[in-house]
Parts: structure tokens; C-alpha cells; sequence
């Protein structure tokens, strides 16, 4: 069994596609896995017990240089490498039609798509189920899976083995702050982060933070990491938590994949929340018009009532 999955990006995006890509691997323990993702997102990718081979298209930098005629010719290399194993079935888990290329182009026996972006993509591969509307995505990328043959939900995907923690990570009850989000609307203020993390160090838990290098660190008495570790490492610091708290933002898929509690910061919208919540029983949503909106003290709230559940 050859399988090709199909998932550039983004960084959350491409965990819960771990989920199907899992329960592939559960049903065909064998099966020679090829993942086409882009370079940005493909730490995230368990590349020794998931995927066999990680194709990770550059396109960071084709977006760079994208009128040289050598990009190009890259782009066309990289889409053809596709083509040099017989898969048996490939899926394609995002349905953009740079995606949807990909997967067409690999020439596999059987190919199915969980959504088209547009008229493009929707002629290059077969949709065989739309999704209804707050479905979560997860749940519909089993649904478009079992449209090929049954396969059986995992209980946690495959994720990768992690690096040691970074110097300087706390023993106790760590909650881990991921300080940034993926777009202005999403992100919660630093002063307001400053305000949780003080709060629950003043309750007994040590905090650490994490983010991008674009993402605002904060002070002590927190531990910052923020800009500092790359996704495996970030991944890592999320994973030895009690707790992680976040925006909408790929580490609280990440959270929920290793199985750690997650508190996430959403806008009040119940289709969106519904369709992109982490994917966990263990996970409490926070909303307010904006999450910028959301207090502190509800988020220190919250926090404190996993701490009385039993969960932390």
C-alpha cells in the first residue's frame, strides 16, 4: 500500500491532518507513506513512524522568486517528484488548487479531495462528500477517508519525537502561554497576557510562554522562550506542560494531539469555533466578541477549574 497525503500548510492545519494520516497508518502498518507539505510546516510531521518520506516544497522562497524562471523549473521538479511512486491512493487534505495539482499530478490510482477551494481544484480530483456546516475538520477528513474503505478514529495521532526541553524549563505545575496568533484579530494583548501569567504564578504554577519571533515576550517571574526555540523545540515546552493556553493558533492543535489540557481564546462565532477547536475532550473555549476582549481573570478562571477537576 503507497499512499500519498497532501497538506501544505498551515502549522495547526497540518496536525489535525495527522489524525487521518494516523489512522492510515493504523490500518496499514506497512504502507510506504509519502506527506507533500510545505518546508515551514513539515516539523510538525512525525517523519519516522507516520510518514515514510516528507516532500517539503519551498515555497517560503518561490513566493520570494517567484518571476525567476528557475523557480519555475523547481516548482515543476518538485510537483513531477510526485510522480515517481505508484501510489495506490492519495488524499488531498486541504483542496487548494496548488494542492489539488499536487495530488493530480502524482498520478494516484485513487485520489479524493476533502474540499475545493475553487472550479480548478474541483475538476483536477473527486469530492465525494461536502462538509456540513460545523463539522469539525477533523471529523470530515475521517468522513472523506471512509468514502475509500473503513478505517477506524485513533485516539491521539502520531506526532514527532521531541527534542530535550530547553535550558531553563521549571519543575511543578508549568502552564505554557503561546503569546502570538496567526492574525491581528486573533491575538490576545500582551499587557493581558502579562496580567495571566502574573495571576497564576501568584496561584502556584510556574509559566513559561512561547511564540514566534514576531510574537511579544513578557517578563518575570515567567520563563521566556518566546522567539527562542524552532517548532520542535516549541512543541517540546507544550508537551511537559500541566496546561496550555493559546489564541487560535496551531499550538493548541499541537496541545491537543500530545494530549495535554488546552485552554484556547476564540472570537464568539460557533461555526468557526465548532470547525477549528482544538480536537479534545480535554479543552475549554473562551469567546468574546474579539479574544482580546476575553479577561484575564476568566482565563485564570478557567485554568484554576482544571486545576479542580482533577486534570492537572
Amino acid at each position: 500500500m503507497r499512499v500519498l497525503v497532501v497538506r501544505f500548510r498551515a502549522i495547526g492545519d497540518c496536525v489535525m491532518a495527522a489524525w487521518p494520516t494516523s489512522a492510515i497508518r493504523q490500518k496499514y502498518p506497512d504502507a510506504h507513506i509519502t506527506w507533500a507539505v510545505e518546508r515551514i510546516c513539515a516539523p510538525v510531521i512525525d517523519d519516522v513512524r507516520l510518514a515514510n518520506r516528507v516532500v517539503a516544497f519551498p515555497r517560503d522562497q518561490w513566493k520570494r522568486e517567484r518571476w525567476r524562471v528557475r523557480t519555475l523549473a523547481e516548482q515543476l521538479r518538485y510537483y513531477l517528484s510526485l510522480r515517481d511512486s505508484k501510489y495506490d491512493l492519495g488524499i488531498d487534505l486541504q483542496g487548494h488548487s496548488k494542492t489539488a495539482m499536487a495530488l493530480r499530478i502524482s498520478g494516484a490510482r485513487r485520489r479524493v479531495a476533502v474540499h475545493a477551494t475553487d472550479a480548478f481544484a474541483r475538476a483536477l480530483n473527486p469530492v465525494p462528500i461536502q462538509r456540513a456546516p460545523g463539522t469539525h475538520w477533523v471529523d470530515h477528513h475521517m468522513a472523506v477517508l471512509n468514502t475509500v474503505e473503513p478505517f477506524s478514529q485513533v485516539a491521539r495521532p502520531l506526532m514527532p519525537e521531541l527534542p530535550p526541553l530547553p535550558e531553563g524549563f521549571p519543575a511543578g505545575k508549568v502552564v505554557s502561554l503561546c503569546t502570538g496568533g496567526s492574525s491581528a484579530i486573533k491575538q490576545y494583548p500582551r499587557e493581558r497576557w502579562q496580567a495571566v501569567a502574573e495571576w497564576l504564578q501568584e496561584q502556584g504554577f510556574q509559566v513559561v510562554t512561547v511564540g514566534g519571533p514576531q510574537d511579544p515576550p513578557l517578563d518575570a517571574p515567567c520563563i521566556n522562550y518566546v522567539g527562542q526555540l524552532n517548532l520542535r523545540q516549541s512543541m517540546s515546552v507544550i508537551a511537559a506542560s500541566s496546561l496550555h493556553i493559546a489564541p487560535d493558533t496551531g499550538t493548541g492543535h499541537m496541545a491537543a494531539a500530545l494530549g495535554i489540557p488546552v485552554i484556547s481564546l476564540f472570537a464568539d462565532d460557533p461555526t468557526q469555533i465548532s470547525t477549528f477547536r482544538p480536537y479534545t475532550d480535554e479543552g475549554t473555549i473562551l469567546t468574546a466578541r474579539t479574544p482580546a476582549e476575553i479577561e484575564p481573570s476568566e482565563i485564570v478562571r478557567a485554568a484554576l477549574s482544571q486545576t479542580q477537576s482533577g486534570r492537572l
